[in-house]
């Protein structure tokens, strides 16, 4: 279940063209936050090490000064 959930959450990350992007993004990176933190209560949360550096690297892609949307650097910073 979860790799399926985080997989398409990322997936929501690398598009570049979508109608509501930045909204899109915002509510993407605000599930992986609220997802990490139940995980990070969990002794064996069913994630391996590659897709935990994906979720590390797509919350820092939204932290980035390039990030045109302050909100998405925001929610960023919050999923972090």
């Amino acid at each position: 279940m979860w790799p399926d959930l985080i997989n398409t959450l990322l997936q929501h990350m690398g598009l570049a063209q979508h109608p509501h992007i930045n909204s899109l993004r915002l509510c993407t990176l605000e599930t992986l936050g609220f997802i990490c933190e139940e995980l990070a209560t969990l002794k064996d949360s069913g994630l391996e090490q590659a897709q935990v550096n994906n979720i590390l690297t797509a919350i820092v892609q939204g932290m980035r000064k390039e990030e045109p949307s302050p909100d998405v650097r925001y929610a960023a910073t919050c999923a972090l």
